[in-house]
C-alpha cells in the first residue's frame, strides 16, 4: 500500500456512516469514489469542487481508495484526460444460451432413449439436426 500521486476531479463530498458507527467522507471523483478520514483535507477540497485537483490516494488490496493528502490544485498544463481502456464485455447471453442449448440437446436424447431407441441412434439423430439447423441460420445470415 504505496501512496500515489495523482490528479482527480472532484465532482461531490458526502458523509458517510461506517458500520462501526463511525462517520467517514465519500469524495466522488472522475475515477470513482475514494474515501476521507480527516476533516482538515475535506475542508480544503470542499473550496475546489467541480476542479481539478493533485492528491495522494492509497489503494489497499481489496481495492478501498483512501485519499492521504491534498497536494494543491492541477495547473492547466498536468490535467489530461487518459484514454479510456476498452473493456472487455463478454457476451453472457451468448454463453447462457449454449448451455440452454447443451440442456436442450441431451433431454431429446433422453426422450428419444425412453421411448426404446437405443443411446448411440439418439445421438446420432439429434446430432444430424442441431448440424442441419446450424448450416440453415449460417444460409440464412449470409442472405440477410
Amino acid at each position: 500500500m504505496e501512496n500515489q500521486e495523482t490528479i482527480i476531479e472532484i465532482r461531490g463530498i458526502s458523509i458517510k456512516e461506517g458500520k462501526s458507527g463511525n462517520k467517514y467522507f465519500s469524495i466522488e471523483t472522475d475515477n470513482g469514489n475514494v474515501t476521507c478520514f480527516e476533516k482538515k483535507i475535506i475542508d480544503e477540497l470542499q473550496k475546489h469542487v467541480g476542479e481539478f485537483v493533485k492528491v495522494e490516494i492509497v489503494a489497499n488490496d481489496r481495492g478501498f481508495k483512501n485519499l492521504r493528502k491534498f497536494c494543491g490544485i492541477a495547473a492547466k498544463t498536468e490535467i489530461t484526460s487518459a484514454p479510456k481502456k476498452e473493456e472487455y464485455h463478454p457476451d453472457y447471453f451468448k454463453d447462457a444460451r449454449e448451455e440452454k442449448n447443451k440442456s436442450m440437446f441431451v433431454s431429446y436424447v433422453k426422450d428419444l432413449v425412453v421411448s426404446g431407441m437405443p443411446v448411440e441412434n439418439a445421438i446420432v439423430i439429434i446430432k444430424t439436426a442441431i448440424s442441419a439447423f446450424e448450416d440453415k441460420v449460417i444460409k440464412e445470415e449470409e442472405v440477410l
